[in-house]
């Protein structure tokens, strides 16, 4: 269980953070949240150290949290809970469609949902407002409040939905059928409107400037108006079918604005304006297993251990 922290501007390390750690789940990004840096532990516990220090905050080595049986099963996320005097929490999904609300400061299960035999949630779920948003993998789109009472739930066609997307006031799903559906957001949620592709099950979705960005599992991805749905561009050239992680950036002087896909071992960079296919680099794996853009620079994981740097306009 390695946790390193890169220069961004020279790639190189500048921290071994707590060697002591135990095996970490990579499947789950870390979540910098202050001070703080989470990441959960293979046996589902939740691990926080010091951001600038890489000391370990809790919980000692080998000790439990007393929620290893809730089954992590999705991304977690930093939360400021207006019902708990805006004290930040950790919230994650877990097995059997259950979500978990762990203590920011202790690591302790502040409060649990147990939808009952729902699926899991795997999808990385949202805050929004005063409600916190998850899918079930091939079921539900639902919602709770700030306690973890249940407020809202959302009947999914075409298999469930897969990956969630919000820009403030309104709610994306990728289906497992190919298309994306809207709802506004509000006392009730209501329906916004649906897309026509149905193309293959979709992977990933990102907001940037108004549209909406589409991975999907055949090798090809879209972009959609996000206030109605309608088609802007489509690209179906991709190398390989595209992990979930997709990155938007915006225009600069020197560059347009870009997506960016993780397709096997290589990094896609595309025109968000058109889908043209602006650059793609292949690394030295067998498989990226992430991607993440900071102060104009690039940071590509290897699933070989190795992370890359290059500047965020890197053309091959």
């Amino acid at each position: 269980g390695q946790v390193y922290a890169i220069g961004s501007g020279t790639g190189k390390r500048d921290k071994y953070l707590d060697g002591s750690l135990e095996r970490l789940d990579f499947r789950f990004p870390p979540v910098l949240s202050g001070e703080r840096l989470y990441a959960l532990a293979a046996d589902g516990r939740l691990l926080c150290l010091e951001a600038d220090s890489g000391k370990r905050i809790f919980p000692a080595q080998g000790a439990r949290n007393g929620y290893e049986e809730a089954g992590i099963s999705s991304p977690a996320f930093a939360a400021s809970l207006s019902f708990f005097s805006n004290q930040q929490f950790i919230i994650a999904g877990a097995a059997g469609g259950r979500v978990v609300c762990l203590d920011s400061e202790k690591g302790s299960l502040r409060w649990q949902y147990d939808s009952k035999g729902e699926r899991p949630v795997t999808a990385a779920g949202m805050q929004l407002g005063k409600a916190l948003v998850f899918c079930a993998k091939g079921g539900k789109v639902f919602t709770l409040r700030e306690d973890g009472q249940p407020d809202q739930a959302i009947d999914v066609e075409e298999g469930g939905a897969s990956c969630l997307a919000s820009d403030g006031k309104d709610i994306f799903a990728g289906l497992e059928g190919g298309s994306v559906r809207a709802w506004r957001t509000g006392t009730k949620i209501e329906p916004l409107w649906k897309s026509q592709e149905k193309t293959a099950p979709v992977k990933g979705l990102k907001l940037g400037d108004g549209r909406l960005f589409i991975a999907c599992e055949n090798r090809s991805a879209y972009a959609l108006e996000a206030s109605s749905g309608k088609v802007i561009w489509r690209n179906a050239q991709l190398p390989e079918a595209p992990g979930e992680a997709l990155v938007y950036s915006p225009a600069r002087s020197d560059s347009p604005a870009a997506v960016y896909l993780v397709c096997g071992n290589e990094l896609v960079c595309l025109n968000a304006a058109s889908g043209e296919m602006l650059w793609k680099k292949r690394f030295e794996c067998r498989e990226l297993a992430g991607f993440a853009l900071a102060e104009g620079k690039a940071a590509v994981a290897g699933d070989d251990g190795t992370i890359y740097m290059l500047a965020e306009d890197h053309a091959p």
